[in-house]
C-alpha cells in the first residue's frame, strides 16, 4: 500500500485534533499495552469509522475542488467584463469629474452673465442720460444756432457795424453777447437807425435777433428786467409814448408797429420808445 503525501498530513491533523488518539500515542510510546479497538454495537470498529469518515471528507474536499476549479474558471470568463467594469467605472468618474468641471464653469458663466447684465443695464441708464443730456443741450443751442446762422445772413457791412457789440465767431460768443446789458441797448439803436425800410429783409433779420436777445437776457436774471411795450394796432398815436416813423401821419390810429420799444420792469421807465405809423 502506497502512502500519499495529502494522507500523512489529513492523520497528522486528525492526531492534533483528537485527545483519545494522542493519549492513546503516549500510552503505548510508554510501553504500555495496545488497548483493544472498542467497537460500536454494529460490531464496527473505530478504525473502521475513522476511514469512513476521512472517506466523507475525501469527497467533500474533491467536491469543494472541483467547485474552486468552476469558480477559477468563471472568473477566467467573467475577467475581462471585471476589468471593462474597472474601466467603465474609471471612465464614469473622469466623466464625472469633467461634469463637475462644466457646472462649475456653468455657475461662472451665469455670475458673468448677471454681471454682464448689471453693466448692461447700468450702460443703458448711463445711456439715457447721456440722450437726455444731449436733447437738452440740443434744446439750449438749437435757438441760439438758429439765431446765429440768421445773423451771419446779414450783410458783411450791417455785421461791421454791430462787430463791438456781437461777436460771430461762433454760437459761444454769439450767446455771451446776450447777456450784455448795454449790447441790448446798441442792437435796438442800430435797428432803429435802419427802420426807414421796413421791408427791407435786414431789417426785419435783426428784429427778430433782437427780440431772441431781449428773451435771453431777461432769462439770464433772477427775475426779468425789462419788459416790451404792450402798444397794439388801433391805439391812438401818442408821441409822448411812441415815436413815429419816416412816412407815418402826424395822429390818428396806429396801423403799424415797426420796432417795439421796452422799459423797466420794475419803474416803469421807458428805455425805448415804440416806433410806429399812423
Amino acid at each position: 500500500m502506497i502512502v500519499k503525501e495529502k494522507d500523512v498530513r489529513y492523520f497528522v491533523e486528525v492526531i492534533k485534533q483528537s485527545l483519545e488518539v494522542q493519549e492513546l500515542i503516549r500510552h503505548i510510546a510508554a510501553g504500555g499495552d495496545v488497548p483493544s479497538i472498542p467497537r460500536t454495537s454494529d460490531g464496527e470498529s473505530e478504525t473502521e469509522r475513522l476511514h469512513a469518515q476521512i472517506s466523507g471528507l475525501k469527497t467533500q474536499l474533491e467536491q469543494a475542488d472541483e467547485q474552486l476549479k468552476n469558480f477559477q474558471k468563471f472568473y477566467r470568463q467573467a475577467k475581462p467584463q471585471l476589468d471593462r467594469y474597472a474601466g467603465l467605472q474609471d471612465e464614469l468618474a473622469g466623466k464625472k469629474s469633467e461634469l463637475e468641471q462644466k457646472e462649475s464653469e456653468i455657475v461662472q458663466l451665469n455670475d458673468s452673465i448677471r454681471t454682464l447684465e448689471a453693466e448692461k443695464a447700468q450702460l443703458s441708464s448711463d445711456l439715457n442720460d447721456a440722450k437726455k443730456e444731449a436733447n437738452s443741450l440740443k434744446s439750449r443751442f438749437e435757438l441760439p444756432a438758429k439765431y446765429f446762422e440768421l445773423y451771419r445772413k446779414l450783410s458783411g457791412t450791417l455785421r461791421a457795424g454791430l462787430e463791438n457789440v456781437i461777436c460771430d465767431k461762433n454760437e459761444i460768443t454769439f450767446i455771451v453777447s446776450c447777456s450784455n446789458e448795454n449790447n441790448l441797448s446798441s442792437i435796438w439803436e442800430y435797428a432803429k437807425d435802419i427802420s426807414n425800410d421796413p421791408e427791407n429783409e435786414e431789417f426785419k433779420i435783426l428784429v427778430q435777433i433782437f427780440d431772441y436777445f431781449f428773451d435771453r437776457f431777461n432769462e439770464s436774471l433772477p427775475e426779468p428786467k425789462y419788459t416790451r411795450d404792450d402798444v397794439e394796432i388801433g391805439d391812438y398815436l401818442d408821441e409822448d409814448k411812441y415815436d413815429r416813423c419816416c412816412g407815418s401821419a402826424t395822429s390818428g390810429d396806429i396801423t403799424e408797429i415797426i420796432l417795439r420799444g421796452y422799459q423797466s420792469r420794475n419803474t416803469g421807465r421807458t428805455i425805448h420808445k415804440s416806433i410806429v405809423k399812423a
